[in-house]
């Protein structure tokens, strides 16, 4: 499936004006080639050009990875030394001739970090926002991505529902908090999620973003809990409110 996506990819690149496309660790990466990376202090880029191999710049440390891969993908490993950098990602270029060429971004997932060796290994290069081209990629979702959906969902579900029995009253916000955290582990969420789970009562639930402190639960109170799982690269986002013992009119 993902040699699909890759193929979809490079089709829509030769339509959109685009020589090549650059992603880092995030969704889209994943999404095209079911392997993960997180986002770190050393920079990981994956450069796809049409008609060429994808070269993946990489830490060595992460070398491993390459066979998890579904196609054939270049590696190129940089060391320990940051000022090796600098030369891995002009080698990647290099090896795809696409300095002076149109490489496509992801604006909101690219960090300067990995732009700025990017830029320097394709100086006379141009950087258009792909958001457009990687967006209608990723707009039909296939079989295996409906149900991933759904699977996030349940655990999210199922694991608030393992959580209620264990809220008593005189638990603190981050308890509860902390107590939800282990139940979406334990029923199988990627433990990536997609946001610290939100859980706030009495007059911190009236902040829609609040984050758990050490506030006691008290009867009476309201509880808003906001969460989501993580599976297979896809995500959930739920809220809930419910009442810590009965509530007065």
């Amino acid at each position: 499936m993902t040699l699909a996506r890759l193929n979809n990819l490079t089709a829509s690149l030769l339509t959109s004006k685009l020589d090549a496309v650059i992603l880092n660790p995030g969704p889209t990466l994943t999404y095209l080639t079911g392997v993960h990376f997180h986002l770190m202090e050393r920079p990981v880029v994956l450069f796809v050009a049409p008609g060429q191999d994808p070269v993946l710049v990489l830490p060595e440390l992460e070398l491993p990875k390459l066979v998890l891969f579904p196609y054939k993908v270049q590696g190129v490993a940089y060391g320990e030394n940051p000022s090796e950098w600098e030369n891995a990602f002009r080698k990647a270029a290099q090896s795809l001739g696409l300095d002076g060429k149109r490489i496509g971004v992801e604006p909101r997932q690219l960090r300067l970090l990995e732009f700025s060796h990017v830029k320097a290994g394709a100086p006379e290069s141009e950087f258009p926002d792909a958001s457009n081209v990687l967006s209608a990629l990723r707009l039909k979702k296939d079989k295996a991505e409906v149900d991933a959906m759904r699977r996030a969902v349940k655990i999210a579900q199922d694991a608030l529902e393992a959580t209620i029995p264990l809220m008593k009253i005189g638990m603190t916000e981050r308890e509860l908090s902390s107590e939800l955290v282990i139940q979406l582990l334990k029923n199988g969420s990627d433990p990536e999620f997609p946001f610290a789970p939100i859980v706030s009562a009495g007059p911190n639930s009236a902040n829609p973003h609040a984050s758990p402190t050490e506030r006691k639960l008290q009867a009476g109170d309201l509880l808003v809990v906001d969460w989501g799982a993580a599976y297979d690269g896809y995500i959930s986002d739920l809220t809930r409110t419910c009442s810590v013992g009965e509530v007065e009119d």
